[in-house]
Formats: structure tokens, sequence, C-alpha cells
């Protein structure tokens, strides 16, 4: 029997493959906050890059070590009060942001993580202010702010640790598959894994759903899987993909981002904004701040200052099938 998909997602996982780096960061910030030297820490990343799994795993780790750890999300166009009431939903709200972070003072310290910070309307300026708040209770109060972001927030080096959060490479990549294949006699291929790393452009949740339709696919006792099955069952994964990530995003995608995206589908190294300018024909002021919106919403990822290409090949095969 192929048994239950080992590439399932499961919501209750904290398994942060490829981030031991970022890992021994928080490690150093949960000793830090403990001897009331507290911070704020912004993790940066795009869609699919593991950002709330990796605040699930920060927020494992500080628990054991026995730090107050309350895990926060924000949707879209909430306002300040909504996080000062998330903080507290069993308790009367404090009357402003300063003091809510005052009341989760712990002994042994606490740790507030706030999952999409830039949800929250007026993100910039708040993030600002906590960590104006937090920096000031140095060696007086042990609570610290960990927020992850796709939009760039601007606080300087001296107001916060910076993460971004990088694509899956082949050695993140085979961490996760070795993972959820466990002790199964099921092995993948190298030349597959491969490929699905090329196509998935290393992000983490696409990879994984990748991998999840390829075992759905395969057939009764296979002992590995190969580049063939991967290309075989390509049509299938697309049309998936197509229904159940692609399609929204590009739909939801104003006509103006759209020639953004499809210049870039057809540059897989990436284009420079004066680039793409060129290519379209358009003023370089509009080009920036609509390639922005798209970088906020996941659909490209910045290579260098000013560069930028798709988040995915597969999603660039998208965009031109559709455009």
């Amino acid at each position: 029997m192929k048994g239950p998909n080992p590439f399932a997602w499961n919501p209750e996982s904290f398994e942060a493959f490829g981030r031991k780096i970022e890992i021994n960061i928080f490690a150093s910030f949960i000793n830090a906050t403990a001897s009331k030297q507290p911070g704020v820490l912004l993790i940066f990343g795009s869609r699919g890059t593991g950002k709330t799994t990796l605040l699930k795993n920060f927020k494992h780790e500080a628990e054991r070590g026995g730090l107050f750890c309350p895990l926060i999300r924000i949707e879209k166009g909430e306002k300040e009060m909504d996080l000062i009431e998330k903080m507290f939903p069993d308790e009367k709200k404090p009357e402003d942001l300063e003091a809510a972070l005052n009341k989760l003072d712990r002994e042994n310290g606490s740790i507030l993580f706030i999952d999409g910070m830039d949800n929250l309307e007026n993100a910039e300026y708040i993030a600002k202010k906590i960590a104006k708040k937090i920096n000031m209770n140095w060696n007086k109060k042990a609570v610290s702010v960990v927020m992850s972001s796709i939009s760039e927030l601007k606080i300087s080096q001296e107001g916060a640790r910076i993460i971004y959060l990088k694509s899956f490479d082949q050695h993140s990549m085979l961490e996760m598959i070795e993972h959820a294949l466990g002790k199964n006699s099921l092995k993948m291929g190298d030349e597959c894994l491969n490929s699905i790393l090329e196509d998935s452009g290393g992000n983490p949740k696409l990879a994984r759903m990748i991998c999840w339709y390829v075992y759905e696919k395969l057939k009764e006792n296979e002992k590995i899987i190969t580049k063939g099955h991967y290309l075989a069952y390509l049509p299938y994964i697309r049309d998936m993909l197509y229904n159940d990530w692609f399609g929204q995003i590009y739909n939801e995608t104003p006509k103006a981002e759209r020639e953004i995206l499809r210049a870039l589908a057809l540059e897989r190294d990436g284009m420079k904004i004066s680039e793409i300018s060129k290519k379209l024909k358009k003023p370089l002021g509009p080009i920036s701040t609509l390639a922005k919106r798209l970088l906020e919403r996941g659909q490209i990822i910045r290579l260098e200052r000013g560069k930028y290409k798709i988040f995915a090949p597969l999603y660039g095969r998208y965009v031109l099938q559709r455009s």
C-alpha cells in the first residue's frame, strides 16, 4: 500500500527546513530577552517561504525555555486597536500599544509573535513604534517582539534585527523530502529533485505542493520517484496549481501589473526596472510602483536593488499561457 501522502500539509507543524542560521539567531534572541536585553526581529519573505512555520518553530523553542509567547495573526486592514485586542483576547484591553507591551512582561521573559505585520493599517509606523518602545525597555523589561511580513518595513538596523528568508537550495529541498518520506522505502531521485527545485524557484510551499501532487499520482509499489514520473505528471500538476493557486493570484492582478509579469516571465534571469520600462515603453516611476505591488503580493522576488524576477518558472509559464 502506498499509504497517506507524506507531503500533506500539517497546520500544526513547526519543522523549519533549511533555516538553521535563522534558528541559531533566534536562540541568541531568546537568551538576550530572558536577560532583559529585549529586541525586535523582523522576518521578511515572499509568499510561500515559510514565515508562519518559522514563527511557530521560534515560539516552540521559546516556550521550551519558559518564556510567555503569544502568537497572533493579522488580517488585511486590521488596525492598531485590533492588534491590542488580539494580544489580550480574554482580558480587558490596555489603553494603548505601549501599555499592552508593558503588560506582556513576565518573570522568565516574553516574546510576542506577530504574523502578517504588513496586513496592519499603517504597519510601518506601528512597527517603528513597537521597536522604539522595546528599545526603551533595555535592562528594564524582558519583552521582545518578532514580526513577519511580505512587504519590507523600513526600520533602522539599530531598531530591529532583520532576516530575509531565502528560497530553498538543493540541501534544504533534500532535507524537506527526506523528513517527509521518513522511514518509507520510497526515495526521490536527484534529477527529479532538481527539476522540482528549478520549476518551483526554490519556493518552499510550491515545492512541497508539487511533491504532494507527484505522490498522489504514483502507482503502488514504486521505489523511486524519478524525473520521468515528474514530467509525466506535469500536466496534472499544472492543472492543479492553476486551480489551487496561480489562477487566483493572477485573476486578482490588474492589467498594468500583468504586463510586468509577462515581461519577467520571458526573462528567467530577471530584469532591472529600467529594462522593464524600456521594453514596455512606459515611464520608470509607474513601473517601479507596480513592481513594488507585485513584490508585496509575492508574485515576484527581488534579486538585488532594482532587479526582479518572477517567483517561480512554473508561474511564469502560467502567466505566458494566460497572456
